[in-house]
């Protein structure tokens, strides 16, 4: 039988929470006619301080289906859909935001890819379905997917979709993933790279109820430095590739001195990963991209900055990235 888990992160929502919530309650029906049998739908709340705890419990009190996890602080949008992932008991994980701007009633087709052969289906608000984002995230939205398209070698319409279908089984290649409003670009990143199915579907794109917390400078920065960094961690030389050794290494110590620069503040722990017994573990501790983060545990075992690490560990990565370009532009010859 197959199970989808509904994520909702929730963050001071209490105006559109209800809402949402009743609308994929609404979509169960539609679910078993495309295959889907099993349900549950998870609330993640966020260190709300408003009603938002009180209106999702309610709903939950009157469907079996539904089940409220709350954080004691705000820890996050990463953090709080992370927890869902954590708690959730199907085999098919899928997520979206609480604000009403994403369709729950496309959720079938999205697990229809998902149980056809696809790891990884982002409902696309970029794809030619009706949206109504405003034009300076449009802009936003299409630079960054442009750039996941190139980096990854697959053309990717929305690469910061909040409303995903994945299978559990990928999830272990998914992570790490960070706590903040990056994890929708990242987990796009990783999942390419990791060479998982990604598929896109697409969907409408309506306004969110409220106002919203997504800055585009701020976050837009924070996403494109996310994404460099990933693609780097798999794949240097796609970045540092160069004419000579020399533009490589000024284009490779910009890229990683903005990212020192930058908003690139994860803590070590953002990247571990929980276990169904509650203990957590690093990705990649025996080799992998992952490794590094892994190696940042034995410098500091409290929370810290990647940014300070970064100057420790600039010149490796560039010794071993250069001869890997020399080599690549002398078998293009």
């Amino acid at each position: 039988m197959t199970t989808l888990s509904i994520v909702i992160p929730a963050y001071n929502e209490e105006t559109g929470i209800a809402e949402i919530m009743n609308r994929v309650l609404s979509v169960r029906e539609a679910l078993k006619s495309a295959g889907v049998e099993g349900f549950e739908l998870l609330v993640v709340n966020d260190g709300s301080r408003d009603q938002t705890r009180k209106v999702a419990e309610e709903i939950a009190q009157q469907s079996p289906d539904v089940r409220v996890i709350n954080h004691p602080v705000n820890r996050g949008y990463g953090a709080a859909l992370k927890t869902g992932f954590a708690q959730a008991r199907g085999d098919l994980i899928g997520f979206l935001d609480a604000d009403g701007t994403y369709p729950p009633e496309h959720f079938p087709q999205l697990c229809q890819a998902a149980m056809v052969g696809a790891d990884l289906v982002i409902g696309s608000r970029m794809a030619g379905a009706e949206s109504k984002m405003p034009a300076v995230r449009r802009i936003g939205n299409w630079l960054f997917a442009t750039l996941l398209s190139i980096l990854g070698w697959q053309r990717v319409t929305d690469s910061a979709s909040g409303m995903r279908v994945f299978k559990r089984s990928s999830l272990e290649k998914l992570y790490p993933l960070p706590d903040g409003l990056n994890l929708t670009p990242v987990m796009s990143t990783r999942a390419i790279h990791e060479g998982l199915k990604v598929v896109e579907v697409p969907i409408p794109y309506s306004e969110r109820v409220g106002r919203s917390k997504l800055s585009a400078l701020r976050d837009g920065t924070i996403f494109l430095q996310s994404m460099v960094w990933t693609v780097m961690a798999y794949n240097p030389v796609r970045i540092l590739a160069t004419t000579d050794a020399r533009t490589a290494l000024t284009g490779a110590d910009f890229v990683l001195s903005s990212a020192e620069f930058g908003r690139f503040e994860y803590r070590i722990q953002d990247y571990e990963i929980p276990n169904r017994h509650g203990a957590r573990q690093i990705n990649g501790e025996n080799g992998g991209p992952g490794a590094v983060f892994h190696s940042l545990r034995s410098i500091a075992n409290t929370p810290c900055r990647v940014n300070a690490a970064l100057r420790t560990v600039r010149y490796s990565v560039l010794c071993a990235a250069l001869p890997r370009a020399s080599r690549g532009r002398d078998s293009a010859k």
